[in-house]
């Protein structure tokens, strides 16, 4: 007489690689999720002790524009996957990111972090404080308002698409749309040919979003078990984008511009500037590609 015997399902292996070695996880998870990026070092401009006033930067500088950075533009050899992700910071941390409007109430406030895994060895040894990142892939819209003698660059530079210039007339008191054939688009340069000095304009665009890396992300090192100590973790950087940035250090007329160890603004076409004619002569919309 034949018994039957039972089956017992087959004992469950964990990976002992993603246990041991969790970084390899993190790089997988990156690399499905992330965002392809453009790093731009961080220069510290020498104008900085270099001007009457030592540790501030001149405001007079052709290079940093009175800022204090200058930036390298980036390249195919800095291009990495990463992530960026909103965390949410608050003194109290039972409630992470939340604070008290008297009229609003309760509301969230996070800001982007950027996480660059250790496998990126390009950017994660040297990657620093003020370093900028561009994200390639990604397009937003924004407004500039340029002034002819003073800045007729863009700050955002990369993916570069102008849509429409207007002008303001002092005289009249209004703001016109500018005809395409009135202005001229070169590289991330934009002016109006014959106006005088002082005219500002406002130009509005699509553009890839830049942020700055204003500080290091605190946390402590991570350890685990049979790894001789600390493993590779990644680098965390909080972000904050350009356009803020500039303006929390707007300490001249005219805005800074990324620009390149030689002081020439970034252009990250591989044939120099791009500009598309249009109607009328001007060059509209242009493109960076």
């Amino acid at each position: 007489m034949s018994q039957s015997q039972t089956t017992w399902p087959a004992p469950y292996y964990p990976s002992l690689s993603a246990q041991l070695m969790p970084e390899r996880m993190l790089d997988g998870l990156i690399q499905a999720t992330g965002v392809n990026l453009g790093w731009m070092q961080s220069h510290v401009c020498a104008c900085t002790y270099g001007y009457s006033i030592p540790g501030s930067p001149d405001p007079n500088c052709n290079t940093c524009n009175g800022r204090g950075f200058f930036w390298n533009p980036w390249d195919t050899s800095t291009k990495f996957r990463g992530l960026i992700t909103f965390m949410h910071t608050a003194t109290a941390p039972d409630e992470p990111g939340v604070e008290m409007d008297s009229k609003t109430g309760q509301y969230f406030k996070a800001e982007p972090t950027l996480t660059i895994p250790y496998s990126q060895q390009n950017v994660w040894l040297t990657a620093s404080e003020m370093d900028a990142y561009v994200e390639l892939d990604a397009t937003s819209r924004y407004s500039s308002v340029l002034v002819t003698g003073q800045n007729t660059i863009l700050p955002y530079q990369q993916n570069l698409q102008v849509l429409d210039v207007y002008t303001y007339n002092p005289a009249t008191q209004m703001t016109t749309l500018a005809a395409s054939g009135t202005y001229v688009v070169s590289g991330a340069t934009v002016t109006i040919p014959g106006s005088p000095d002082g005219t500002a304009y406002t130009v509005e665009y699509m553009a890839a979003p830049v942020y700055i890396a204003w500080r290091s992300a605190g946390g402590l090192a991570h350890s685990r078990p049979f790894a001789g100590g600390t493993g590779q973790i990644p680098k965390r950087f909080r972000l904050v984008t350009l356009d803020v940035w500039l303006r929390g250090r707007n300490n001249g007329a005219a805005m800074n511009i990324l620009q390149t160890s030689s002081g020439v603004p970034i252009d990250t076409s591989a044939n120099g500037p791009a500009v598309t004619t249009g109607p009328g002569g001007g060059a509209s919309p242009n493109t960076l590609t």
